[in-house]
């Protein structure tokens, strides 16, 4: 079990969890408390995966709505479907070359930041394969993914999949708020004189 969350506004890794611990029913659950404690965060999961089909049906039974919904990326308007969540299997696996490939251009314009050693270390695991345009994991586990149970190249799908929902959500439109400014702060000061001196300026 793995969670990867992104700062949509900045592109920057904020959490990971990793876990084999938790049995599949109990995934949901936290996945939803860790979505309320992020300010009710953009969910994204892989329809396909373990456990992904019983995730779903959770999702659609409580009605949180805030996820990623299926798209034709295949078209110009990629209208999203009224299903949830990222089907890593489909169209014959073109689905996840898109998403590497997506995740890919995003590491290395270090538009999607990664503050994860294991993360790193799977990037290069995964390869081409020769003759075909399948892209593979290789099946060498790094100590941190055998003791965490995954060892797959997971740990790369989960962040992938966190850069394409902050994608999904317009990062470049996102703003972060501007910082409260205190009353009688330095920063509070230099605003009053910068707008008297507008004033001045005026009259």
């Amino acid at each position: 079990m793995l969670f990867r969350s992104i700062d949509a506004a900045t592109g920057d890794q904020i959490l990971e969890l990793t876990s084999n611990a938790l049995m599949p029913d109990q995934l949901f659950d936290v996945a939803m408390a860790l979505a309320k404690w992020l300010n009710n965060a953009y969910l994204i999961w892989d329809s396909a995966g373990v456990g992904g089909s019983g995730f779903t049906r959770r999702v659609m039974d409580v009605g949180w709505g805030n996820c990623y919904y299926r798209t034709d990326e295949g078209r110009i308007n990629r209208k999203s479907s009224d299903k949830p969540g990222f089907n890593l299997g489909g169209i014959g696996g073109q689905m996840k070359k898109d998403l590497l490939g997506e995740y890919r251009r995003a590491v290395y314009r270090r538009e999607c930041k990664i503050r994860s050693e294991t993360i790193y270390k799977e990037c290069g695991e995964y390869i081409h394969v020769q003759g075909s345009e399948r892209i593979e994991h290789f099946a060498v586990k790094n100590a941190d993914a055998a003791s965490a149970g995954t060892g797959h190249g997971d740990a790369v799908i989960a962040h992938a999949l966190a850069w394409w929902a902050s994608r999904q959500i317009g990062q470049k439109q996102l703003q972060k708020p501007e910082p409260k400014v205190v009353q009688g702060s330095f920063v509070w000061r230099r605003q009053q004189y910068e707008k008297a001196q507008q004033l001045q300026e005026q009259w």
